[in-house]
């Protein structure tokens, strides 16, 4: 057999058995055991913040060796970003408005936002341009650190959102019945991408916003009116080109939960729902092996710019890292 034919083997094996394990080691941290629901970390990796529900937000500044109690209050949250260098931090609390640091977690402000139920938060690497998506799929982008927020003339429905490393390319999903859209212009304006209509759970995008990724939960059978919350098993779809196309990875169908990649869109992570494991590529999403990691209640993934350090949070307790 040909060389050239065994990553298209080996993808074909990986796509018929969905159990085939040739990826990194997760190894749970020292973080003690919460509610995790939210991580994010510096663009070195160094720097790592993750947040638990009706609990406070920890930062640990080597990996996730150690990890210390911030000053950030009692909360409902759901969503942390960070600037590349880790010291700008934001948090979004259901209910509670947005809170940020500039301090790496030393000290924690209300930020002044409209008043949402906030569910997901981004940043740019500087920390200039940051975006929050309310509950009711309202997404505001600030472009001065959050001292203004002005609402994105964006989709209605958006339920995930990301920006690529200056902040100017945003991309979106909507949830139910939904599509995936994209943005050039800091929000401005947004136009409908080719990806199929789908219950898109979370969506990834590299530095310069070329590659971009994003997970279905499951699809909607077209009979099913109103939907009933019957699901097909989703699957993992790639963009190379800005969102201008998309292609399916060759990767088991599942319940997918949440994905990240690196900041050249190389390396990526995606965890599952159901059954609850964690797959990883490296190869800008064509090839996908499943990774030695326990069955666990995978809530959230972030991972270095080079790809080489990547963490998840447990919902059921527990930060994890790969090696």
């Amino acid at each position: 057999m040909r060389l050239r034919y065994l990553p298209l083997l080996l993808a074909v094996i990986l796509h018929l058995t969905g159990n085939v394990v040739f990826g990194d080691q997760w190894i749970k941290m020292s973080a003690p055991n919460k509610t995790w629901f939210a991580i994010t970390c510096s663009a070195d990796g160094k720097t790592v913040a993750a947040a638990a529900i009706f609990d406070s937000i920890y930062v640990s500044h080597d990996s996730g060796a150690s990890w210390t109690l911030t000053g950030a209050p009692t909360n409902y949250w759901t969503s942390i970003a960070c600037s590349a260098d880790g010291r700008q931090i934001i948090a979004a609390a259901a209910g509670e408005g947005l809170f940020i640091s500039t301090n790496s977690g030393a000290s924690w402000n209300p930020i002044k936002a409209p008043e949402e139920t906030w569910v997901e938060v981004a940043s740019s690497a500087d920390g200039t341009v940051l975006g929050a998506l309310a509950s009711d799929g309202s997404l505001f982008i600030s472009t001065d650190s959050g001292e203004t927020w002005p609402q994105s003339e964006s989709p209605s429905g958006i339920n995930r959102i990301a920006c690529d490393a200056d902040g100017t390319k945003w991309v979106a999903t909507q949830g139910l019945d939904g599509g995936i859209f994209v943005s050039k212009d800091m929000g401005n304006t947004w136009r409908q991408t080719s990806a199929p209509v789908s219950y898109w759970k979370d969506v990834a995008s590299s530095a310069n916003g070329q590659t971009l990724v994003a997970v279905q939960s499951g699809i909607i059978p077209d009979n099913v009116s109103p939907p009933s919350g019957v699901a097909v098993l989703g699957r993992i779809y790639v963009s190379h080109d800005g969102g201008g196309t998309w292609k399916p990875a060759l990767v088991p169908k599942m319940l997918w939960q949440c994905i990240a990649c690196s900041g050249d869109g190389k390396k990526m992570v995606a965890a599952e729902l159901s059954p609850r494991y964690i797959y990883r590529s490296l190869d800008e999403g064509m090839l996908w092996f499943r990774d030695l990691s326990p069955d666990r209640g995978w809530t959230d993934l972030a991972v270095s710019v080079n790809g080489k350090k990547s963490f998840a949070t447990d919902f059921f307790g527990g930060i994890y890292s790969s090696k």
